[in-house]
This record gives C-alpha cells, structure tokens and sequence, in this order.
C-alpha cells in the first residue's frame, strides 16, 4: 500500500486563486484534489511516488524533479525545459536543500553558483531574512519579510510545487505584509512591497492587495476555499 507522506492537512485549502496583474492581466488556477491530494494547479499536473511528490509538470514543455532524504524532506529540486523540440529538454535550474530540523536554513543554486541563508522568526516557519550570497561569498542580496497573525492560504497545502524556492518563501505559518528586496551588487537597491489583505471567518485571506512603493504597479489576488470547518 502506498503511504501518502503529504496528507492534506484539516482545515481551509486553496479551490480557486485569480490574480489581477497589470502587465499579465487576470488569469485563474484551479486546484484539484483527489484521494486527499492535490493533482493539478493552474496547468501544472503533480506525479506522486511512493506517496510522495515526484514531479511536477507544466505542460510539455518544462517539469521539476524532486529528491528527499530518509526524513522525506525534498533535499534537490532539478527543473527541465524544453525550448527547441529538435534538441528535448535541457536542465535549467539545480538546487540543493539544507534543514535545521523541520525547517530549510540554506539554498545551494548550482546553476547561479548562489547560496542562500535563511533565517526565521523564533518557532515559526515565518522567514525573517533571506541572504544570498556570490561563490566568492560575498553578500549579494537580501530579503527582509514582515507578516501578520493570520492564516497562510498554503498552510495546510505545504507540498513540493513547479520553482520550489519560490513556494518556499511562501510557505510561512502567516501572510506576508512587507516585503523587502536589497540588492547589494554594483549599487544598493531597495524594492519594497506592501501587502493589505481581508479575511473570512476562518482568518484565512481572501483578498490581497500587493503595492509596490514608489510605484504605480499594483496587483490583486482573489482566493476562494474547500474544506474550511
């Protein structure tokens, strides 16, 4: 019998997530679910293996590969593309994973010769800090998040997901309500987004309101819910 090691937890999960962007316009991901796991978001497709998420797929044209240690933490993630059907896919993203316990402290890119450190606020999965480092580990870039005390609308949906980094960062007990980015290299720049955001009975957000300061750019992010008792 298969052990399905990525159980949907209890409680409110994702059923419909529309963002409003205004150089991409709107679009929708759908999230379908069955025998308690998430097969499909948008239009990447999920592979399980020995309970576990495998690989994901977006399309015909780019997947992502997952590998776990005995603990069944995805320890690398490899993501494939494949640009010109003549020459198949190639690899273009390679990174690896390190944990202090249940949570992930460092990011190895072995394509950008990056690494990343990842520091939390105290007994919570909420990132505090991200630094990125140059191979000559020199201090590149920074990410510095804020949050709230309410309900990630991923929080009982943490499985492995196409640009695994990126649902790493958004894998947090709590919303984001700042976000900033400092870049270190040739001359320090700072982005900072803010974000409102309004909830449902079950202090899960429903609406999210993303600002960038010192910009016009602003994004709106609808989400609606199953499973919430």
């Amino acid at each position: 019998m298969e052990i399905n090691h990525y159980l949907i937890a209890n409680g409110c999960i994702p059923q419909k997530i529309v963002l409003d962007e205004p150089l991409l316009g709107a679009y929708e991901d759908d999230y379908i679910y069955e025998n308690d796991k998430l097969i499909r978001y948008g239009s990447n497709t999920i592979e399980y293996e020995n309970g576990l998420v495998s690989r994901v797929n977006l399309g015909a044209i780019r997947y992502e590969e997952y590998f776990y240690n005995e603990k069944f933490q995805v320890i690398q993630s490899i993501q494939f593309r494949k640009d010109d059907p003549t020459e198949g896919f190639k690899k273009v993203d390679d990174k690896k994973y390190k944990y202090n316990e249940n949570r992930i402290v460092q990011i190895d890119d072995l394509d950008d010769n990056e690494l990343n450190s990842i520091s939390y606020y105290p007994n919570t999965r909420n990132i505090d800090t991200i630094k990125t480092f140059n191979d000559n580990m020199e201090l590149i870039g920074l990410k510095v998040y804020q949050y709230d005390q309410f309900n990630n609308p991923q929080k009982n949906l943490l499985i492995p997901r196409l640009n695994y980094f990126w649902w790493i960062e958004r894998g947090s007990e709590n919303n984001i309500t700042q976000q900033k980015w400092i870049n270190l290299e040739n001359q320090t720049e700072t982005i900072i987004w803010n974000y409102t955001l309004q909830y449902n009975d079950f202090d899960y957000p429903i609406e999210i309101i993303s600002t960038k300061v010192n910009s016009s750019i602003t994004t709106k992010m609808t989400i609606s819910y199953i499973n919430c008792e």
